[in-house]
């Protein structure tokens, strides 16, 4: 009588084989995160390079006809017609504004009063006045230091100012003729600043 041999057990081939397919499940779905991780450090590092590379942009002459000057701005500036009040007075103003992603911007606000230029000559110093406090209530800001000097050759006031919507202010006022041409920039150092008004130029 021949005796039966056991059958042979698969067990093992079996969980063999599920083990071999879960490490190849394991070692794709590895992969797969690897690959996300990678495509996410690429797109941050390509947007700080973007940040830095508007950061550093080099600012370029602008010229305005209608006020007559050239100034250096590090893009197209947004140019806005209003008036305001002061003086007693309708003042025509324009404001010319260079904001940039980094938080930092410049701004030229040109304001015309509508009085005779001999009687002009008078005012100067009260619109300086005038100028530099509607640069800095553009942003909400409270002037703490003002000094008066020239630029160019005209009679200007040098200020800062507070507490802004922008950040603190650096500003500089000048007036030709019945004119105030207020350069104000907020979030910048006094070294881009000073950059900024020694690039202004009257036509």
């Amino acid at each position: 009588m021949r005796l039966q041999q056991p059958a042979k057990k698969r067990r093992p081939v079996r969980t063999i084989i599920i083990v071999v397919l879960a490490l190849l499940v394991l070692g794709g779905g590895g992969f797969a995160a690897w690959h996300i991780l990678q495509n996410a450090q690429s797109n941050r590092n390509k947007k700080v390079i973007n940040q830095q590379q508007q950061q550093k942009k080099e600012p370029t002459a602008y010229h305005s006809a209608e006020n007559g000057f050239t100034v250096n701005f590090t893009s197209e500036p947004k140019v806005t017609h209003d008036t305001v009040k002061g003086q007693g007075l309708e003042i025509p103003t324009v404001t010319y504004e260079d904001s940039q992603p980094s938080g930092s911007s410049y701004h030229i606000m040109v304001s015309t009063f509508k009085i005779p230029e001999e009687q002009a000559k008078n005012k100067e110093r009260a619109f300086l006045d005038a100028g530099i406090k509607a640069a800095a209530e553009a942003t909400g800001g409270k002037v703490t230091t003002m000094t008066n000097g020239t630029l160019l050759g005209y009679p200007s006031a040098t200020a800062t100012a507070v507490g802004g919507n922008d950040g603190d202010m650096r500003i500089t006022a000048i007036v030709k003729g019945t004119s105030v041409y207020a350069l104000h920039a907020s979030n910048v150092e006094q070294a881009d600043f000073d950059k900024f008004i020694q690039s202004f130029k009257f036509d």
